[in-house]
């Protein structure tokens, strides 16, 4: 019964919500691959609680590490293979110039 109540909510809130601007930083693939090692140190440690406190300072925590992340890590590597994927670029045009036969005449 609860899936039909609760649909009807969803499809509403879904259409007639406004929508809200586009974030500058995707952090849901850093949240992705940071909440479950975070999950299992909690449990191991011993700092796992069950209450709405430990799920919104975990969820602010597991945001800060995917934001450092991406800074410090996922940017800075996209942008070194855009680097090395424009040097390969321009090594295989430079390689297919100097093997193609010349267009002037004479030579």
């Amino acid at each position: 019964l609860m899936p039909f109540l609760t649909a009807p909510l969803i499809i509403m809130c879904a259409t007639r919500l406004p929508v809200l601007p586009q974030p500058k930083v995707d952090l849901s693939y850093g949240m992705y691959l940071m909440h479950a090692p975070l999950i299992q140190f909690a449990l191991l440690t011993g700092l796992f609680h069950d209450s709405y406190w430990f799920l919104a300072l975990f969820t602010l925590v597991v945001a800060a590490l995917a934001y450092l992340g991406n800074k410090l890590i996922e940017v800075p590597g996209q942008n070194a293979g855009r680097r090395v994927t424009r040097w390969l670029v321009s090594r295989r045009q430079a390689a297919q110039e100097s093997a193609a036969p010349s267009d002037v005449p004479g030579q």
